[in-house]
């Protein structure tokens, strides 16, 4: 298990003492996610604007169709909830952040969401992120929602 595992963790814990009822955005990561090994910005893929990685995460998989939406929490200098995009191989592929985060290499966990919802919710939300949407009452943390996870066809992971 790795640091941002054991954080969400803790996370999941500690809300499930005052809300057990109430899955989390934590928990989806946590029971859905996987740890993705981080790669250098590979050619032709740009890094998007700081601050903006759902943004830049969702631009890059309606530029690069084999790239995979990726969104969870990642850790620098501590965990936070953002996205990335990953190959086919689930290598994780930061359009947002440096290589080298204040000197220390970044940890991904995270869910890969199929690119079919990730454009439907975008149209729907006008928003580019999937996980915490609290407008509507977190769908994907309450099994509201389906067909979200990507599914790689066995020729791509060749």
């Amino acid at each position: 298990m790795n640091l941002v595992q054991e954080h969400l963790k803790i996370l999941v814990e500690m809300q499930s003492k005052h809300h057990p009822e109430f899955k989390s955005t934590y928990a989806f990561v946590l029971e859905n996610g996987q740890e993705f090994e981080p790669i250098v910005l590979p050619e032709g893929v740009s890094r998007g604007a700081p601050k903006d990685c759902f943004g830049n995460a969702f631009r890059s998989i309606l530029r690069h169709q084999d790239l995979v939406y990726v969104e969870g929490f990642a850790m620098g200098i501590i965990p936070v909830h953002h996205a990335w995009v990953a190959t086919p191989e689930m290598k994780a592929i930061d359009v947002t952040w440096d290589e080298h985060l204040a000197g220390a290499e970044p940890t991904y966990f995270g869910v890969p969401f199929s690119r079919e919802y990730v454009l439907q919710r975008a149209c729907q939300t006008k928003i580019a992120g999937v996980l915490d949407q609290w407008r509507e009452g977190w769908p994907l943390e309450n099994g509201k929602h389906e067909n979200w996870l990507w599914d790689a066809a066995p020729e791509m992971c060749r």
